[in-house]
């Protein structure tokens, strides 16, 4: 199997036929952002929206180690001051400059739905619709994943990210916002 090597951040003795826990990682300011991310197949619908926790894994962000495959917690202080668990997930090894995505689960709230405005023989009007019921103001991002035999046009121009249309926005507190796209059958 893979042999990884890390460092940890302090000189370590560790007596013959035992073991011995140390801290490994502690990284106090790390800067990320929780985003909500569905995948549109646009003309057949869209995935359920997922909650993630989004960073780098660079200086800047308050991260820039090599890390190790495994679980990750994600904790906030409570009105007592105490630890309240946020989420659990796992991540796979990641190395510096990489981007780390910690999926947190299903997002309460934020809702996407594609629906259909206009259709002809070859082609499909269609509009992404996401809602927001939270008190809050959420970054949003629907990742379309194109079939090679369709040509889609989105009525803005869109970036891409993994080579996928990728539309990002930011979804005001009790709110929605929409994207209009048309998709085009070439068979």
């Amino acid at each position: 199997g893979d042999v990884k090597l890390y460092r940890i951040p302090e000189p370590v003795t560790v007596a013959a036929n035992s073991q011995k826990q140390v801290a490994f990682l502690e990284q106090p300011a790390v800067r990320a952002q929780l985003v909500y991310r569905s995948r549109v197949d646009p003309g057949h619908g869209v995935d359920d929206t997922r909650r993630l926790l989004v960073t780098r894994n660079r200086t800047e962000e308050g991260l820039g180690v090599p890390l190790p495959a495994g679980s990750v917690q994600l904790f906030s202080a409570a009105a007592n001051g105490r630890p309240m668990l946020l989420g659990e997930a796992t991540i796979g090894d990641l190395a510096v400059g990489e981007d780390v995505e910690i999926r947190m689960g299903d997002a309460e709230g934020i809702d996407a739905d594609e629906d259909e405005t206009r259709s002809g023989r070859n082609w499909e009007d269609d509009r992404l619709t996401v809602t927001n019921d939270r008190a809050v103001p959420v970054r949003y991002e629907a990742e379309f994943v194109i079939d090679e035999r369709q040509r889609f046009r989105p009525r803005e121009r869109l970036p891409s990210r993994h080579g996928r249309p990728l539309w990002a926005v930011t979804v005001p507190a009790n709110a929605s916002a929409s994207l209009d796209y048309r998709t085009i059958d070439t068979d």
